[in-house]
């Protein structure tokens, strides 16, 4: 009996422990107030409703943590709490602190945003997330209003996402935006473009652009949203034996190639860059996608043609422990009289260099500052700008018939669709297994439809040979054995070597092989190879800046499109 009751007592302990650690939370409502300053300052009030089921002790609001924020105060409507501010796990928090168990509680935080009106050419533009995406829950009634210093007959504005729920209404003097059972985890967005003469002091947009221009782009995204959601709501069923037979027929009439041995193409690798494609279209060719060490290769490829000139300096650099000395690769441009015509550049390499030219501090470029908050944003635009050239310049190059593809991905993407509307309508009729198949079947060929394009796609003859000479030509420089096999003495070469191994991710091949290889005194001949040892920094500090400038986020971007404005964030209970 004893031993009877202390298990039966640690068991209503276990489910008394169980019952006090779970806790859940939902958003009944939301009410968010911009008001936008002549000063171009934005004083927000955001009263966020929490029904709470539990115990909590934080109610908080999730900022960028780059956003100038000031003047931050909360207080709360319904239970006792205390306000301060703190950055965790990327964000910048307003927490309300109190104890919370079981209750209604209307947070309300208030704050100043700075330098987020932007000066556009002929307007003023507040590009902005008025609620976040980060929110768990989805919110009941979210009601954002916007309160202008003159009359909203003189605005023109566009909402995001795409959505008939979604109202937006023009008062006087405000714009009221309305969304009910607003989904978790979704942003909701204001473009708005405002009178130049509303405000003073503004900094300019970094997209800078007319307000025809932010009109035109925003009229043609929504446009095609509702163009997208139009056709897809038209589709009510896709059969289960439809998709894959239709892969096979594309694959059938596609994407069986050419043996390599009937284009008498045979050549195991190759010694030298079989072709006139830059480092960062050979990676494009041979992968079908860019990476940040493209830039890289490109970057060196500059400096071997003598648009750049590399050095090595030393800086001091402020770490944890104070400053100290460093020494890293500095970029200048070359000598005019020394440098080839930029005609002789292709358009992505003259990009390129434009960027590095408009970042140099003194003269002077480090990639290391590409990590500075401020250039992040600049940064991504230029790498957005330079990854669809190259894509561009494969597609011009018609190498593949990408018709199957396209194809095949509209096809999965209605499939899927479909699947998840026959889940949810017709799951008491078909049962359970037959609409997870039709998920699962649908979102796998997706899958091999992104990953494995070539698989659909055909290739031209043209295109198929030029595929695999340059993978045979990364094959070569990534095997120390085959470079072994022809000692090249070469030092333009060497470095031709160095600059495609960088922009194909395998440079510390070709530099250990030339340490083995070249003699020290021949490398030692080129001041590029003598800093060869800085190559793998380089690329690490561009991959650095890629994903940080592609996680920024916090200002508005001047341009159009939905998910594209500054703030974001989200509320959440804790």
């Amino acid at each position: 009996m004893n031993k009877i009751a202390f298990f039966l007592i640690l068991a209503l302990s276990f489910c008394i422990a169980f019952s006090a650690s779970s806790k859940s939370f939902s958003i009944p409502n939301a009410y968010v107030d911009y008001y936008l300053n002549p000063d171009g300052t934005v004083s927000v009030t955001e009263k966020v409703t929490y029904s709470l089921s539990g115990s909590f002790t934080e109610l908080y609001l999730q900022k960028p943590k780059d956003l100038q924020i000031t003047d931050a105060s909360g207080y709360c409507v319904g239970a006792d709490c205390s306000f301060y501010t703190q950055i965790n796990q990327g964000y910048l928090e307003l927490v309300a602190k109190g104890n919370f168990h079981n209750q209604q509680v209307t947070a309300v935080f208030d704050y100043k945003i700075n330098g987020e009106i932007l000066a556009q050419k002929d307007s003023t533009q507040f590009f902005w997330k008025v609620w976040g995406d980060t929110t768990q829950e989805r919110v009941g009634n979210l009601v954002a209003t916007i309160h202008l210093p003159g009359s909203a007959s003189e605005t023109t504005y566009f909402i995001h996402p795409v959505s008939d729920s979604i109202k937006a209404t023009a008062g006087s003097n405000a714009i009221t935006i309305t969304s009910p059972n607003h989904p978790a985890e979704t942003y909701l967005e204001i473009n708005l473009l405002m009178p130049k003469e509303w405000f003073s002091g503004l900094r300019q947009a970094p997209n800078f652009m007319t307000k025809s221009q932010i009109v035109s782009g925003e009229t043609g995204y929504i446009q095609g949203m509702k163009n997208t959601i139009a056709i897809y709501s038209g589709i009510f069923w896709f059969g289960i034996i439809a998709l894959p037979v239709l892969f096979i027929a594309l694959y059938l009439i596609y994407g069986r190639e050419k043996p390599l041995s009937q284009l008498e193409f045979l050549a195991p690798y190759e010694h030298e860059p079989p072709g006139e494609l830059s480092p960062a279209e050979a990676l494009y060719l041979i992968e079908r996608k860019m990476k940040p060490d493209a830039i890289s290769g490109e970057m060196l490829y500059l400096v071997q043609k003598k648009f750049l000139n590399m050095e090595e300096k030393e800086v001091d650099v402020q770490g944890l422990l104070g400053s100290s000395r460093k020494k890293r690769i500095a970029f200048s441009l070359g000598s005019a009289t020394n440098q080839p015509s930029q005609e002789t550049l292709k358009p992505h390499q003259r990009i390129l260099l434009g960027f590095i030219n408009q970042n140099m501090s003194n003269g002077i470029f480090f990639v290391e500052d590409l990590d500075e908050d401020r250039k992040a944003r600049p940064y991504a635009l230029f790498y957005r700008t330079f990854s669809s050239m190259i894509a561009k310049s494969f597609s011009d190059k018609k190498y593949i018939d990408g018709k199957a593809n396209s194809v095949m991905g509209l096809a999965a993407g209605i499939a899927i669709i479909v699947s998840f509307i026959g889940a949810w309508l017709f799951s008491s009729t078909l049962g359970g297994e037959l609409p997870l198949f039709l998920i699962f079947e649908s979102i796998l060929i997706t899958i091999i439809v992104l990953s494995k394009p070539q698989l659909l796609g055909k290739w031209s003859d043209e295109g198929r040979i030029a595929e695999q000479r340059w993978k045979n030509f990364k094959r070569y420089l990534s095997d120390m054995t085959l470079m072994r096999e022809k000692k090249v003495d070469s030092i333009v070469l060497w470095e031709l070597y160095l600059v495609y191994a960088t922009a194909f991710g395998v440079s510390k091949v070709v530099l250990e092989a030339m340490k083995v290889i070249l003699p020290m005194e021949r490398s030692n001949s080129s001041l590029f190879l003598t800093h060869a040892i800085y190559v793998g920094a380089i690329s690490h500090s561009f991959s650095t800046a890629t994903a940080t400038a592609t996680q920024s986020s916090g200002s508005s971007h001047g341009g159009f499109g939905g998910g594209g404005g500054g703030g974001g964030g989200g509320a959440g209970a804790r």
